[in-house]
């Protein structure tokens, strides 16, 4: 058995967090630019952001392994809060800068969540709850652009969405503390036979404990998060403007289309158990990954060559399935092959492979772009996922089981 109330808080905690992120990350731009920003600073932000993620990422899942996932979600969502809040009251750019900087070297919060699920239930319920969890992160990435463009109309909007933002991140932190933390360590239920925590402390400690992980143990997995991270950063990179071109569509409809792909999303991630249970009860998890990525690389040529509005939106049934399915599977694939105590650092430089793919992914769709025009776009995406249907169906793929329960 497991604490199933504690698995519902995690739910929320990762509904709060997106809905969040989704109030104020949309804004930042316009914000920015209203305080005369240029595209290039708006870009500098955004890079500045992505980078320090990329480095920050294994150090702070490694720091969790030390010091204990929930006390350093807390510190994190505390972090937030602070910066989110700050964001809101200064005008100074330079200030908004250091501030994403600050976001970008602690924001780990979806990377410190995932290890509690391995850590809070058997391995034959993480399929289930890792779709749950990225279900409800989904719908709070998808409620929150919608209230935080409706509060941007009003007068001081864009200072009450990054307050609200601030808010929901500091209620996030008394909900981890009051519901996690706390039932942690009151609670008798029965944990990991291998989740002890090191008795060794201090920066060189968390930086030695990435040397002491196995890294060539993790390399076909690795390059599956990067082809995934890789094939959806270049079709969303100018999906805005290629959609509106190719279908003359206003950017209120393009959003209509892109809600329509959340929610997709979200309904995969919370039947992800039963597609895994039911459809396909005698597959293996290298089975699913080969059918995930040979369906990504259909919908993206489809989406690529048809020519009416309608069709593209049908394609992007598929499209948003897939992504949802080989997101979850892989995070799981990760969790499941990776030793109790170092699942901080190995989901964090998961995480960093992802960023490596977002920070090149532009450059390459806007070359493709320039050159061969908004159609061939797509291509690239489907030359990604197909070398992702080529490595599920060279390499075994294997999930490591981890222990049971006591």
């Amino acid at each position: 058995m497991y604490n199933k109330d504690k698995i519902k808080w995690l739910y929320v905690s990762s509904f709060l967090d997106m809905f969040a992120v989704g109030l104020a990350v949309p804004l930042l731009s316009a914000y920015m630019r209203n305080l005369g920003a240029s595209h290039f600073m708006i870009g500098v932000s955004s890079s500045v952001y992505s980078g320090i993620q990329l480095l920050s990422g294994p150090l702070v899942g490694s720091w969790s392994d030390i010091y204990g996932r929930y006390q350093i979600l807390m510190f994190v969502l505390a972090v937030c809060s602070v910066c989110y809040s700050f964001i809101g009251l200064t005008t100074a750019l330079s200030t908004i800068l250091f501030l994403r900087f600050v976001l970008g070297t602690f924001k780990h919060t979806q990377t410190l969540c995932r290890p509690l699920v391995a850590e809070l239930a058997p391995p034959e319920f993480h399929s289930e709850m890792y779709g749950k969890m990225s279900a409800m992160s989904g719908i709070g990435f998808m409620v929150g652009p919608a209230i935080g463009g409706h509060l941007a109309e009003l007068d001081g909007g864009m200072f009450l969405a990054f307050q609200l933002a601030a808010l929901l991140f500091l209620l996030n932190t008394g909900i981890v503390y009051k519901y996690l933390w706390t039932a942690e360590k009151s609670n008798s239920a029965p944990v990991l036979e291998t989740q002890v925590k090191p008795t060794k402390t201090g920066v060189l400690k968390i930086v030695a404990e990435l040397t002491e992980v196995d890294w060539s143990f993790y390399w076909d997995l690795f390059i599956i998060k990067f082809l995934l991270s890789f094939a959806q950063k270049v079709f969303y990179s100018n999906y805005s403007s290629t959609v509106q071109e190719k279908f003359d569509l206003t950017p209120k409809w393009v959003g209509y289309t892109i809600s329509f792909q959340g929610m997709i999303g979200a309904i995969c991630a919370f039947s992800v158990s039963w597609i895994e249970g039911f459809l396909f009860r005698n597959w293996k998890t290298k089975s699913l990954v080969l059918l995930g990525f040979l369906l990504l690389s259909f919908a993206f040529f489809a989406v690529s060559v048809v020519e009416q509005l309608n069709i593209f939106v049908f394609f992007l049934i598929p499209l948003s399935f897939s992504f949802s399915l080989l997101r979850i599977l892989s995070t799981k694939m990760i969790i499941n092959r990776t030793d109790p105590n170092k699942r901080g650092s190995v989901t964090g430089a998961s995480n960093s492979i992802s960023s490596i793919a977002r920070l090149i992914a532009p450059l390459c769709s806007g070359a493709v772009l320039e050159y061969l025009g908004p159609s061939s776009v797509p291509l690239l995406s489907v030359a990604s996922s197909f070398c992702g249907v080529l490595l599920a169906a060279a390499f075994p793929l294997n999930v490591v089981p981890q222990k049971k329960y006591s």
